[in-house]
């Protein structure tokens, strides 16, 4: 059975990549495992912390139960509230793609 997330569906049916049509997506709709450039962020903590356009981010954790995700951005992990998250646009990386189990 496919890994649940915050979009409320499994990974094979809903995340996102660049063939979908969608310049940009919510931070807080990539799965466990996905990469994406920021588009926009605009929450001056997270900016502080080097989410700024055009950084490359990799979805370390994002479960539907929680309230936080994980994100690796240079090495470095941080946890990033979800509402925050959902302000974040991201651009899914071609080669991208979501943990599928």
């Amino acid at each position: 059975m496919p890994h649940q997330h915050r979009h409320g569906h499994g990974c094979p049916k809903r995340c996102l990549s660049p063939g979908d049509g969608a310049a940009s997506t919510r931070l807080s709709e990539c799965c466990e495992g996905q990469k994406a450039i920021i588009r926009s962020n605009p929450d001056l903590r997270t900016l502080e912390m080097g989410l700024c356009s055009g950084v490359p981010v990799r979805i370390m954790r994002n479960e539907k139960s929680e309230r936080k995700m994980l994100l690796c951005l240079h090495g470095q992990r941080y946890v990033i509230p979800i509402e925050i998250a959902e302000q974040i646009l991201v651009k899914p990386c071609p080669a991208s793609q979501g943990k599928m189990g």
